[in-house]
């Protein structure tokens, strides 16, 4: 299922509303991960082959205060996991072509083993099998959700 995003009414309040960076680096309620000590924003990996489900998706993120890289799919995420900086958390659709979301994450729990993965699909037969290892969020999803989500695992 792709393209199936909503947002609730009103919308999540990350913060105190859209933030830049250095604004960020004081206020514990935006996107500032404890565990990467507070000195900068958080970055947050999101990898879907939709691209306006991509960019929903990384648009919220942005506005909830986290630094965000795209990728289109599991090989241009794993370029992105070897060259940046630290990611702490990937947000990844299940059914990618090539490599799938599921061999994605485990890919990374051997690769990056601190590095947070949550997957989605709307596909229920994926359910089962991306929660064995990983967080998961079903389509469609409300951008709020995966707000307070990617929130908690920070």
């Amino acid at each position: 299922m792709q393209g199936h995003v909503a947002r609730s009414q009103p919308p999540l309040q990350c913060s105190s509303g859209r933030q830049s960076p250095a604004e960020g680096l004081d206020n514990a309620d935006g996107g500032l991960s404890p565990k990467n000590g507070g000195h900068r924003v958080s970055t947050i990996l999101v990898v879907e082959d939709d691209i306006l489900t991509r960019m929903a998706a990384a648009d919220h993120l942005r506005d909830c205060g986290y630094r965000v890289l795209e990728a289109a799919d599991a090989e241009e995420a794993r370029t992105l996991l070897r060259a940046s900086e630290p990611i702490e958390v990937v947000f990844s659709d299940v059914n990618m072509p090539g490599m799938d979301g599921i061999r994605l994450a485990q890919w990374i729990a051997k690769e990056f083993p601190d590095v947070k993965v949550v997957l989605t699909s709307g596909d229920l037969r994926n359910a089962a099998a991306a929660q064995i290892a990983t967080h998961f969020l079903a389509k469609p999803y409300d951008l709020d959700t995966l707000g307070r989500l990617i929130k908690t695992l920070l």
